[in-house]
């Protein structure tokens, strides 16, 4: 996902306005992380910022539930250098993405991924990789398809709030409308940016690569960063979910540019 017009996240002014959200702090996103092999956890709400703030007892106890549920089936992963060797090539350009990001028609960006099934330093290291990938394409988020890797580990410049690379990221909840612009890293084409309306606040279950289990309660910023790279996760490209006018701008834009459309049959804008 490509950055949207926000100010640099850094600690509240001495007015109490957060400096990513243009207006006071305030705990909109609420995280829970749980440590293999520990009875302790992780447990605070957060501003876009990163500012935090103590957890709600009974938001704590529905995290905890929700992290109880069964994780997804996943083969074991490859060695590193089995997807290396394949991995979009960080010099690469295309006219329709960003350097270093696959277009667009790439097949690995049109079916889903695979769930990770065992968490090595292979995903660490691979996790370091996309953040790189994402700050040099000018990103929010990057997902493994848009580097031609078909597994389920995405990443985002959020890290003041939570872990920056997550493994098979998924939705348990979701609540709420709203509607924000966006645009992605796969998809460079003038005038492609366009309103998308997704759920206001989600549920995410991830892991990070040294097998923590985390689960957030998203809200603003967050919430659709996540969503808009699990759709790329699960072979979704944001185009799919545009509706009325939105829809007929963007897609004739694409056709206009020879973009292949049968990848990109639009969605019940529903989740």
């Amino acid at each position: 996902m490509k950055k949207t017009t926000r100010r640099p996240a850094r600690a509240s002014d001495d007015a109490g306005r957060c400096p990513d959200r243009g207006k006071p702090c305030r705990p909109v996103n609420h995280v829970v992380v749980l440590v293999p092999g520990s009875l302790g956890e992780e447990a605070y709400s957060a501003c876009g910022c990163g500012k935090r703030y103590p957890l709600a007892d009974d938001v704590r106890r529905k995290l905890r539930k929700l992290a109880a549920c069964e994780a997804p089936d996943g083969a074991r992963l490859p060695e590193i250098d089995t997807y290396l060797g394949t991995r979009w090539p960080s010099e690469r350009k295309h006219q329709f993405a960003k350097p270093g990001i696959a277009p667009v028609g790439t097949p690995a960006l049109h079916v889903a991924t695979r769930p990770v099934g065992e968490l090595t330093v292979w995903a660490g290291r691979f996790g370091d990789q996309m953040l790189s990938a994402m700050r040099r394409a000018g990103g929010i988020g990057l997902a493994a398809n848009q580097l031609d890797v078909p597994l389920r580990i995405l990443v985002h410049g959020l890290a003041r709030v939570m872990s920056p690379v997550l493994v098979n990221a998924c939705v348990l909840e979701a609540r709420g409308s709203a509607e924000a612009r966006e645009s992605c890293l796969s998809l460079a084409l003038d005038g492609s940016a366009a309103l998308v309306t997704r759920p206001r606040r989600v549920v995410v279950r991830a892991w990070t690569p040294s097998g923590a289990l985390v689960v957030v309660s998203a809200d603003e910023y967050l919430a659709r960063v996540l969503q808009h790279e699990i759709d790329h996760l699960d072979g979704i490209e944001y185009v799919q979910r545009l509706v009325g006018g939105e829809q007929e701008r963007v897609y004739c834009l694409m056709r206009d540019h020879g973009l292949p459309l049968e990848q990109l049959p639009p969605l019940d804008p529903v989740r």
